[in-house]
């Protein structure tokens, strides 16, 4: 089963309906009316998610968009020891996240290698 995305993001389906209706003959303005969607979108799908064949493959388009999509960065508290060191000592005295990404812009008004979104607080802990 594929992973629910963000709507703003072509879903695999969309792209098995745009190889379809590819099939059928329809250019990029048809399928984006169609689909709901602008042509623009259409149009920027086709064009990096060609197959080698030359050919739309929805099902290769899906992962190139994938992995497009994945931001292989570290976590800054993965990269900043400091940082980590003082929401370890928040965390253990109970602060909630968002509490503690306060504290980090109060105490470090100028460093933002010591600003931390409470989102990130999250993921990280």
């Amino acid at each position: 089963m594929a992973r629910e995305i963000s709507p703003r993001y072509l879903s695999e389906l969309e792209r098995i309906r745009i190889a379809d209706l590819l099939a059928q003959g329809m250019n990029a303005s048809q399928i984006a009316h169609e689909l709901g969607r602008a042509v623009s979108t259409i149009s920027r799908e086709l064009r990096p998610n060609a197959h080698a064949t030359s050919s739309y493959r929805p099902f290769h388009a899906h992962a190139l968009a994938a992995g497009r999509r994945h931001r292989p960065k570290e976590l800054k508290v993965v990269t900043h020891p400091e940082l980590a060191a003082v929401i370890e000592s928040k965390l253990r005295v109970r602060w909630s996240p968002a509490q503690i990404s306060r504290y980090l812009k109060a105490t470090f008004p100028d460093d933002r290698n010591m600003h931390l979104s409470h989102e990130s607080i999250y993921v990280a802990s």
